[in-house]
């Protein structure tokens, strides 16, 4: 009829199956996980993990990955997060980062 809307016929859509492809030494060469799911042959769920700690301040979680890191010693980690760490005396401002041409040229 006119006016209508004619739908195309909906046609059953063959099932895709894609082998799972484990991973390579190229592709591993990237990531300590491909690396370590390479040379054991284990798998990497979402299950194997869970959150050590959480902070608002990125800086102090920054502080607190790094402690973690050095005292599990995890074999994924190749290296530790750096982060520069300033410790000031009561009373001083955390902002304030003295610069040592400024310092020099107050004592003349």
């Amino acid at each position: 009829a006119l006016g209508e809307i004619q739908r195309p016929l909906e046609q059953p859509q063959p099932s895709i199956t894609l082998p799972l492809i484990p991973p390579t030494p190229t592709v591993a060469k990237k990531s300590p996980f491909y690396i370590h799911m390479f040379e054991t042959g284990k798998r990497i769920t979402l299950k194997d993990y869970h959150l050590l700690m959480t902070d608002k301040q990125p800086q102090r979680l920054l502080i607190k990955e790094a402690l973690a890191i050095k005292s599990l010693n995890p074999t994924l980690n190749k290296t530790v997060a750096s982060t520069p760490l300033y410790i000031y005396p009561l009373g001083i401002p955390s902002t304030f980062i003295p610069d040592s041409e400024e310092k020099e040229s107050k004592n003349f």
